[in-house]
């Protein structure tokens, strides 16, 4: 409408369109929408020369979705046997402020299921990616995703195994707290799946207390425990986990040892009182343990005569106990009754005690010096051998 050869200028206030967002068709596509142009005027040498019949204008344009590059942050986790991550965080600085704009995922997962260590041996990150990003919420269409996955890193540390000893862990008492466990007496628990697993090797192992009464079947039992006492099974990589140092149970039991007190054999003369017989003393069968001595186990032995009163000339089987049978708390003593041989009067008893010696220390010319007493006993008047 403007004549040629007119100065003519036309001028506007504001120019928007109806709203911020991008316009879309029911396909998703990115479509034309109105812009208004608002405040026209004229200006110019010849601008009086003409009258605005609208002071707005319309018109058509797109408004392009803005590129949105999103990165993720992922958590570390604790060995599982499986390579699912856990996202922490999901951001954009693309999104504008005051858009409500959400970032979705479908999956996160490590590159391997394993622990990584570096060449030291210590944990260290490894990558792990985000896939299935996509967008959603109330501005989700203004923007158009670059990446579907992101990658971020984070560490899988070792999951604590626990060992403990199960079972019996059993051994005859012999004074010390020495004890023998096998691959069956360790239980490991705290592993991430079924089919892992380790046998454990150690031999030895100690009891908290060395005797039989700490030792009922629920005495408790220790080892210590090194790398190499574990031998995994197949499928199961020992560095995804933080091997224990040590095993406990209360599993001990210890059982009395077996302790024969053994009544020496002696022999008298008739109407001789057998209670005055002599008296040749005992004998231990079986050993005492670490040091013990037979003083302090069994304490004072006193030999009683548990035959008949009076006996005549003849042989007497088990007639010769203990008037009180010791019960020392980590032996299973056993009494074998000492024998008696009645003699009649005019007879000459000797009694030869015993003597301890070591092996290879008697010699020929010291054999007459092995006894520790000889007796010799004679009575000549029958009728009181007393």
């Amino acid at each position: 409408d403007i004549f040629s050869g007119d100065a003519v200028s036309i001028g506007f206030a504001a120019a928007n369109f109806a709203d911020k967002n991008v316009a879309r068709d029911a396909n998703g596509n990115v479509m034309e929408k109105t812009a208004t142009v608002s405040g026209l005027s004229l200006t110019g040498a010849d601008a009086g020369n003409y009258s605005l019949t609208s002071t707005t204008a319309t018109d058509l344009a797109t408004i392009s979705a803005k590129a949105l590059t999103v990165s993720v942050s992922v958590g570390d986790k604790v060995y599982d046997a499986g390579t699912a991550a856990t996202v922490s965080a999901k951001t954009s600085s693309d999104i504008l402020g005051g858009d409500t704009v959400s970032i979705l995922h479908t999956a996160a997962n490590f590159a391997d299921k394993n622990v990584a260590r570096d060449p030291s041996g210590q944990v260290m990150n490894q990558t792990a990616t985000v896939s299935g990003l996509s967008l959603s919420g109330t501005h989700a269409g203004n923007y158009v995703l670059q990446n579907t996955s992101a990658a971020g890193s984070a560490k899988i540390t070792p999951k604590a195994l626990t060992a403990s000893l199960i079972g019996t862990v059993s051994k005859e008492y012999d004074g010390t707290v020495a004890a023998q466990v096998a691959p069956n007496n360790f239980s490991l628990t705290g592993w991430a799946h079924a089919d892992e697993g380790a046998t454990v090797s150690p031999t030895t192992a100690t009891y908290a207390s060395a005797t039989v009464a700490g030792n009922q079947g629920q005495g408790l039992v220790s080892t210590t425990l090194q790398a190499t006492d574990l031998t995994p099974l197949q499928n199961t990589l020992l560095s995804n986990y933080t091997l224990p140092n040590s095993a406990a149970g209360q599993v001990g039991t210890i059982t009395r040892a077996p302790l024969t007190i053994k009544l020496g054999n002696t022999s008298m003369f008739v109407t001789q009182d057998p209670n005055t017989a002599v008296d040749p003393g005992f004998a231990l069968e079986g050993q005492l343990k670490n040091g013990e001595t037979a003083d302090a186990v069994l304490g004072t032995l006193t030999r009683s005569y548990q035959g008949a009163a009076n006996p005549v000339s003849g042989s007497y089987s088990a007639v010769y106990g203990l008037s009180v049978t010791p019960t020392p708390d980590n032996y299973a003593v056993i009494v074998q009754k000492g024998d008696l041989t009645v003699v009649p009067a005019d007879h000459l008893l000797i009694h030869v005690g015993g003597k301890e010696v070591t092996y290879g220390t008697l010699t020929a010319p010291l054999a007459g010096t092995a006894a520790t007493q000889v007796q010799a006993q004679y009575c000549l008047v029958p009728s009181d051998c007393n």
